[in-house]
């Protein structure tokens, strides 16, 4: 009997693999690095699962702002890595809506964040505080909504100053306002698996 089991075992653990991986056999998500050499990260855990998705914007959002999100979408698509589209139902997968709060040094912010377990993300949230971005610019601002929009293609925030020509940098000292070469490399290692 314990022959029997012992074999048993052996064989389930030929069959079944011990390790589990959220994407295919050979082709594991690479979170990339914070360095200038790579400059990108991916969040392997909460990423889009194809190139193609979707978000809406609430009925509250001003037209300015609107047209803030709609050139962040834009500025991603233009590159041909990504196809961010408008929807106005209420099964997008992303949803946008600005807010106030002065007490806050972030000028918006990607969360609420479902994702399934191979890490694809299924719903999120990008919050654009008011009472930051009505001091920018328009171009100040549609540059944080595209930083944002990267966040909802799976690609982390860099905090490296080497990696401040990024897109995708942390700091409101960044000097790209669309995706640069690295911040597109991210996107596709992002939307592969």
């Amino acid at each position: 009997m314990i022959r029997k089991l012992l074999t048993v075992m052996l064989l389930i653990s030929i069959i079944m693999p011990a390790t589990v991986s959220a994407h295919p056999v050979g082709s594991p998500c690479s979170p990339g690095s914070d360095t200038a050499t790579v400059g990108y990260v991916v969040d392997c855990f909460n990423h889009q699962a194809n190139a193609s998705f979707n978000y809406r914007i609430d009925s509250g959002v001003t037209t300015l702002y609107s047209g803030y999100v709609t050139t962040g979408a834009a500025n991603w698509n233009a590159t041909g890595i990504v196809s961010i589209s408008k929807s106005i139902t209420s099964t997008s997968q992303g949803y946008v809506y600005t807010y106030t709060d002065p007490n806050t040094s972030y000028q918006a912010t990607f969360g609420f964040i479902t994702s399934d377990s191979n890490g694809h993300l299924i719903s999120w949230t990008i919050m654009l505080n008011k009472s930051l971005m009505d001091g920018y610019s328009d171009a100040k601002n549609k540059e944080i909504a595209t930083h944002e929009f990267g966040h909802a293609i799976g690609l982390n925030d860099l905090t490296n100053f080497s990696n401040s020509d990024k897109l995708m940098y942390s700091f409101s000292s960044r000097t790209a306002s669309t995706p640069t070469t690295k911040d597109q490399n991210g996107a596709i290692e992002a939307t592969k698996h």
